[in-house]
């Protein structure tokens, strides 16, 4: 193929960095005219940064110290890999949300690099969906995608066979060792992504170890759910009834006795240093009783006369009639006067706004504005992202 640009697009946990791992690794061992280059984050401060980090990344000795020195190291290389050697440069961006979108015209003109066949960069990026927007304000950059494909999570038959391949992989045979009942409430509790799917799969393969059982049942998929999952492969501490008279056992009973005694202590030395050693305490317990007790209603008496000085009066007729209605000493809002209406109309890359004014029956215009889009045609229903941010643009110029 060698078209140059591929974008994937996927939600967290959908499979992106997998499918990427496992695109270099397949063609690595079908061919040997492959150069994979990943990068795994690409935050970067400045084109020249960029550029100087790709040079490193494909291992170029000729480092450059301006932008245009950069670009022309890289297209050499490109050169000397693609058309002398025959290989195939690819260049994998993971995490693409990242990407600032004023790169994206770094890496449009590196794409440019091209014989009358083929591109000589393969640039694969992988990236959530909110990456879809960002490359939407670069069409020069878009309309350069050859494949773009978006990842979702898995229905029912991929989940189950996403579980039993892996289980597969690791050995288990034709064992089935999740019941169909199990894996219809995983894809229901996990909604399809794969990311969920292996994680609550792991717990539950040690809850069934741990707990010697021969499949994994809906009941322990819906206890996993619920939290009530037993510790995998940990042992637990026994119960004081099940304690043998041995050395070992009752060196712990000792332990725990000897523990029981210094909390105890702690617990003496707390309450002891929480009375004042320069107060004296005078009187029978029922005294101090009965003080405290006059302390505590003469609190309470204090809190019910703090509430009763707070005192709402009930609101007259005059003031309900001015609820809703500005005080006469606070200047009223243009649009808090009368009614306002607000008109949008999308006529193919164009969008109208118009504010009409209703005063004392009548309308009255206000203001309009006129936001032209980077795509001749918005259709929200091929196009929903551009869409969506061509409103965007539109409002911030008008407010």
């Amino acid at each position: 193929m060698r078209r140059g640009l591929s974008v994937v697009r996927g939600g967290i946990g959908t499979g992106k960095t997998t499918i990427s791992r496992k695109l270099m690794q397949i063609f690595n061992a079908e061919k040997d005219n492959f150069e994979f280059y990943l990068i795994l984050d690409p935050k970067f401060e400045s084109e020249l940064v960029l550029l100087q980090h790709l040079t490193d990344l494909f291992g170029l000795k000729e480092k450059g110290e301006s932008v245009q020195d950069c670009r022309n190291i890289i297209e050499h290389h490109l050169i000397e890999v693609g058309i002398e050697k025959g290989g195939v440069l690819v260049l994998i961006i993971d995490e693409g949300q990242n990407l600032k979108g004023e790169f994206l015209d770094v890496f449009r003109t590196l794409l440019n690099f091209e014989t009358d066949d083929y591109k000589l960069l393969q640039l694969i990026i992988f990236g959530q969906p909110e990456m879809g927007a960002i490359i939407h304000e670069y069409p020069n950059f878009e309309d350069r995608i050859t494949f773009d494909f978006e990842l979702g999570p898995l229905d029912l038959d991929s989940s189950r066979g996403m579980i039993e391949h892996r289980l597969n992989i690791a050995g288990s045979g034709d064992q089935k060792w999740f019941t169909e009942d199990a894996i219809e409430t995983i894809h229901k509790h996990t909604q399809g992504y794969p990311r969920k799917i292996t994680k609550i799969c792991h717990q539950l393969l040690l809850n069934m170890i741990n707990d010697e059982s021969e499949e994994i049942t809906q009941f322990m998929v819906e206890d996993a759910i619920n939290g009530k999952t037993t510790i995998g492969l940990i042992e637990q501490e026994p119960d004081e009834d099940d304690i043998d008279d041995t050395p070992a056992d009752e060196s712990k009973v000792a332990v725990n006795k000897l523990f029981d005694i210094l909390r105890q202590n702690q617990e003496t030395k707390e309450a002891e240093e929480e009375i004042p050693e320069d107060e004296d305490i005078i009187g029978t317990a029922a005294e101090i009783e009965e003080e405290i007790e006059e302390e505590e209603e003469l609190y309470i008496d204090e809190d019910e006369i703090a509430e009763a000085e707070i005192k709402r009066e009930a609101p007259t007729p005059d003031q309900l009639k001015k609820i809703g209605i500005y005080p006469p000493d606070i200047t009223v809002p243009l649009f808090k006067k009368e009614k306002v209406m607000v008109g949008l109309a999308v006529d193919e890359g164009h969008i109208y706004t118009v504010v009409l004014q209703e005063s004392r029956g009548k309308k009255q215009f206000v203001m309009a504005d006129t936001f032209t889009a980077s795509k001749a045609i918005l259709d929200p229903t091929q196009d929903p992202t551009g869409f969506s941010v061509a409103l965007g643009k539109a409002y911030e110029q008008f407010i």
